[in-house]
Formats: C-alpha cells, structure tokens, sequence
C-alpha cells in the first residue's frame, strides 16, 4: 500500500487520486422567491423555500404579487418587478425562483 501525503491509500500499480482542498468556508448561495398567485388562495411559497432549503441556498428575500391571469411575457406586473428589485438592490441574490401560487 502506497500513501502521500493528502492523498487516499492505494495499493501497488493502482492510480493515484490526488484530494482537492476544499475551502473552509462553503460559499452558499442567496436566493430570492418570487410566487404568483392567480387563485385568490394561500400565498405560501413553504415548499419552495423547502426545495431551496435542501439545495444548499439560503432564502434571502420573499415577494408574493397576486392577479387575475399570468402574463407570459413578463409573469409579474412592471410594478411588482420594480419592488423586488429596488427591495433586493444590496442583497446581490444569486438564484431567482418564481412559481406559480
């Protein structure tokens, strides 16, 4: 058996697979929720932050805008997109999650 330094044992005429540092300190990611809610019902977006959650982002910002129908084009209204971007101006998200309520 062969052993380096940082590197798993291995035995003779075995490759050699070196280890990659890892850092100490995880980068995790920010992440915004953005929920549409056409129905009138519960503007919860739990199981998306759950999904999240379980990803490995932390959810930093939430926004739930309610309308009749879903605009394909730009799913919320030029209002509500204004808001969650002046709300999340210093927070530099790096995910954006938007779902249907």
């Amino acid at each position: 058996m062969v052993l380096e330094s940082g590197s798993k044992p291995t035995t003779e005429g075995e490759e050699k697979i070196p280890r990659i540092p890892q850092s100490t300190a995880a980068k995790v990611e920010k992440a915004v929720l953005v929920g549409l809610d056409t129905s009138g019902g519960e503007d919860s977006l739990a199981e998306l932050a759950l999904l999240v959650d379980t990803a490995g982002a932390k959810v930093t910002a939430r926004a739930v805008q309610r309308r009749a129908s879903i605009d394909t084009s730009t799913f919320l209204s030029k209002g509500k997109r204004e808001e969650v971007a002046t709300f999340c101006c210093g927070m530099t998200p790096s995910c954006w999650f938007a779902t249907r309520i």
